[in-house]
């Protein structure tokens, strides 16, 4: 029994650069209506067999590379779809071609429409699998049909900036297609026995532990995608405790717990951003502007830990004591002792010697008293 080669292809690319067109090119027949992408819900898996011993396999689905509001649907859901589509081929891709329009400006969605792609299967994904297809090649054979030595190949080699960049992530693996060439042609042929030489050049597939090692790209790429609408939670949580802290500011009666408590529902919220964040800075700005109002809380609690309580000193209980923040009334008010000044020498010397004369006169009235006694005894006899 013959061996049977199979390839998996993956198509890629922004919405409008020909992805359904090039499905029907290499399966050389319409599979389906040439539609929008974008309006895509699910992933599709169209098979044929072109010949003998040779089955290919297109899987197509929403723009994968959409940016911005072209974007269909969310984030999250993109990725689902993407993940539900690699099990049709058993998570086994033998290329992944990111379809490109020819005689259309690279732009910048178009840059960061290829950024995404890598943030999904993977920063080497393209090094390892990645083909260039560019459509529109009948445009490229009028623009060029007077120039006899230009060559598709050539052309791109002329090229510069970040469409370059593109052709040296996918290892200059480059070809051209004209989905207008009609069914069962010599031209279709070609394109398509062109494709998948480039593809047997490839060495070994993308398989599922690459898709799990890319796990970190798409998490950074939901985040990113939800940045906009965290910041605009984190802004409508701290507008709430900035009226707390004006309404704190302005009361007679500011009490340092009341500040702590805002505090502590402020390190939490930002306790929370950062563990979003992970460590990638995309949610940088967002923590900053709660750091501003920490820093607020904490020139609030210093002026609350100096603002007087009107509560007696510690260890001194009187009768009839006034509520916090409330003075104390006239025959309330303890009597401030006055502190004594430091022990000093001449405060040590003067003690000293009154200890000294104390003892002299004490010593001078025992003698007294022993003389009188006995010589008062002695004249007697």
């Amino acid at each position: 029994m013959d061996k049977v080669r199979r390839y998996n292809i993956l198509l890629v690319g922004r919405t409008g650069n020909g992805k359904s067109s090039t499905r029907n090119s290499i399966l050389d027949r319409k599979v389906a209506e040439v539609r929008d992408s974008s309006n895509l819900v699910v992933f599709t898996l169209e098979s044929a067999t072109l010949q003998p011993g040779v089955e290919v396999s297109v899987l197509e689905g929403p723009g994968i590379g959409d940016t911005g509001a072209d974007m269909a649907g969310s984030i999250e859901s993109n990725l689902k779809l993407v993940e539900e589509g690699l099990k049709l081929c058993g998570f086994r891709v033998d290329a992944i071609v990111v379809v490109l329009k020819y005689g259309v400006r690279f732009t910048k969605q178009e840059k960061e429409g290829v950024q995404r792609i890598q943030s999904i299967f993977g920063r080497n994904c393209l090094q390892k699998s990645g083909v260039v297809l560019m459509t529109h090649g009948d445009n490229f054979e009028m623009d060029t049909e007077d120039e006899d030595d230009m060559t598709f190949e050539k052309w791109c080699g002329e090229q510069s900036g970040d469409i370059q960049q593109v052709f040296e992530d996918c290892a200059w693996r480059l070809l051209l297609f004209n989905n207008r060439a009609k069914e069962k042609s010599e031209e279709r042929a070609q394109q398509r026995d062109r494709l998948l030489e480039i593809i047997d050049s490839i060495k070994g597939t993308y398989e599922k532990e690459d898709y799990t090692a890319a796990e970190p790209g798409r998490k950074l790429l939901v985040l990113i995608a939800q940045r906009e609408q965290i910041e605009k939670e984190t802004e409508k949580f701290l507008k709430g405790v900035n009226d707390n802290l004006d309404k704190l500011d302005a009361s007679s009666e500011l009490d340092v717990r009341d500040v702590e408590r805002e505090e502590t529902s402020v390190k939490s919220h930002l306790n929370e951003l950062n563990v979003k964040d992970n460590g990638t800075g995309v949610l940088n700005s967002v923590m900053d502007i709660a750091r501003i109002t920490l820093f607020r809380i904490q020139t609030l609690k210093r002026k609350a830990s100096l603002t007087p309580r009107g509560e007696p000193p510690r260890g001194e209980p009187h009768r009839g004591a006034p509520h916090r923040g409330e003075p104390p009334s006239g025959d309330e008010i303890p009597v401030a002792k006055k502190d004594k000044p430091p022990f000093g020498f001449l405060e040590f010397f003067a003690r000293w010697f009154n200890l000294k004369t104390g003892l002299i006169c004490v010593a001078g009235l025992g003698v007294g008293l022993l003389w009188r006694r006995y010589g008062v005894r002695k004249r007697l006899l």
